[in-house]
């Protein structure tokens, strides 16, 4: 199966989620261009299954949830094609094409390359926007199985424009009341946010202009319309928020002690 007919092999290599991917002009769409993200596996079992995939639901899958989350009013990637290659029997090769989302970078870029007092000035409208954007995926029902940092694409306008993208093997969980993701589900994905930060404020000292301070106002900001504002939810929170960030940082050390990278960056 190729529905990515048309669509020029050569392109400009760019870093997208965790790995790089191609950025491929189409003349024929007035300037635009495609992202190509390549299908991997990752952590150990990526190291034997490298890119073969068992069917082709990942792929489906993920044209599905980003169909849904459009529907749902989330800011995301228009995917446009995937594209299969066969191996063998049910084993397959696959990629995805989006319309790349132009005039944006992503936090860290965005943390990276602005002065302080450039961040500074804006940082508080923007970190409501990301806020407001990660509770409307999760009232859409939509578990990002990738939620970091580098997924989320924000555009300088007035107010900021911010896009949640790679929805790589996330799931769609509401619930039958319509009320999106249950709090549980809600949680591990903010932990797993902020855990990105935390993470990469290690090798990224640009990052650390991020206080805790902001990552409080970030929270109070998602909650703030949601159904999990009585103390025994934040409580729950913080606990679920100290006990996982321990286990996470020393296995950031072992990473760092390796030489292995943590989101593309090199940790020596």
């Amino acid at each position: 199966m190729d529905s990515s007919a048309g669509i020029p092999a050569e392109g400009q290599d760019v870093f997208h989620g965790r790995e790089t991917t191609r950025a491929i002009p189409v003349p024929t769409l007035g300037g635009k261009r495609l992202i190509k993200r390549h299908y991997r596996h990752g952590g150990l079992w990526g190291m034997f299954a490298r890119d073969i995939l068992w069917g082709c639901n990942r792929p489906l899958n993920e044209l599905a949830t980003s169909e849904k989350a459009t529907e749902q009013g989330v800011e995301t990637a228009e995917v446009v094609a995937l594209r299969f290659e066969n191996v063998f029997g049910p084993l397959f090769r696959a990629d995805i094409f989006t319309f790349e989302i132009s005039d944006t970078e992503d936090l860290i870029v965005f943390l990276s390359s602005h002065s302080v007092e450039q961040i500074t000035a804006r940082k508080k409208v923007l970190i409501n926007r990301v806020a407001q954007s990660v509770r409307k995926m999760h009232d859409a029902g939509i578990y990002h199985a990738d939620l970091h940092l580098k997924n989320i694409l924000v555009k300088m306008d007035d107010p900021p424009g911010v896009y949640i993208i790679d929805l790589d093997k996330s799931d769609f969980c509401g619930n039958k009341a319509g009320g999106g993701l249950p709090p549980g589900q809600r949680m591990d994905n903010l932990l797993r946010l902020d855990r990105s930060l935390v993470k990469l404020q290690t090798l990224k000292p640009a990052l650390r202009c991020i206080t805790m301070t902001d990552r409080l106002r970030f929270l109070r900001e998602y909650l703030r319309e949601c159904h999990l504002n009585d103390a025994s939810d934040w409580k729950g929170l913080l606990r679920h928020h100290a006990t996982h960030h321990s286990g996470h940082r020393l296995w950031w050390g072992i990473l760092r002690a390796a030489g292995m990278s943590i989101y593309g960056f090199k940790t020596k």
